[in-house]
């Protein structure tokens, strides 16, 4: 497969039969896995960013710069829904195949019913995400979260950057709890039991307990040693 165009994304269907190409010519496209035809072109109107597959590998969303994210068929390459919210940069799935999140360029986060297609509201979230993800009975949601606090102190502007990963219920959107951090948080994670929430920093990863909201364990001086 020939392409004059840049890929930003490349996604394999779960059920290991096709794939996903999103292109910066405002298309997307559905490939068989073996052969790698065209199976499907899937159209924005403007660059397609990123794209993924549900759980079951029956349902495509493609993001773009049109602000609008689209939910395909795979089989039959039918639009079925379509959901706005800005520049959009990439989408995750829950695992239940009942929610979609959606993040834009500005770090703007959405939560989506994708049996109503109705934006589930998150109480109380920041303009600022860097990561997000389900849980994995897709009863939480896990945002990794920059706010920009702005004070004038003797007339003197001065701005403090406060760290935090949130622990959000899906359905109705509350924030159940906040863990502040020192740096940076990279991505977070709950296991699969919702019992521990495991936190990435540059330099460090931390161990939570869930029920407690206490700090386990702080492994630091973490690098990546090239291969």
């Amino acid at each position: 497969l020939n392409y004059k165009k840049n890929i930003n994304d490349c996604v394999i269907n779960p059920n290991n039969s096709n794939f996903a190409i999103a292109c910066e010519n405002n298309i997307a496209r559905i490939c068989n896995l073996e052969i790698g035809i065209v199976l499907h072109i899937i159209k924005h109107d403007s660059e397609v960013n990123s794209c993924t597959y549900n759980p079951l590998g029956t349902l495509l969303i493609t993001v773009s710069n049109d602000r609008f994210a689209r939910l395909w068929n795979v089989e039959t390459g039918e639009l079925i829904r379509l959901f706005y919210h800005n520049f959009l940069k990439n989408v995750k799935y829950s695992s239940n195949n009942e929610y979609l999140a959606t993040k834009t360029f500005s770090k703007e986060i959405k939560i989506w019913d994708l049996n109503n297609g109705l934006d589930l509201k998150l109480n109380k979230i920041t303009d600022c995400v860097n990561d997000y993800n389900f849980s994995y009975d897709s009863k939480l949601f896990i945002t990794t979260e920059i706010e920009i606090l702005k004070y004038n102190i003797f007339e003197h502007n001065q701005t403090v950057k406060q760290y935090s990963v949130k622990i959000w219920d899906v359905i109705t959107g509350e924030l159940l709890h906040t863990f502040k951090h020192d740096d940076c948080i990279k991505s977070a994670t709950i296991t699969s039991n919702n019992k521990y929430l495991l936190t990435l920093a540059d330099k460090s990863i931390s161990i939570w307990n869930l029920n407690t909201k206490t700090l386990i364990q702080e492994i630091k001086d973490i690098y990546t040693t090239p291969s």
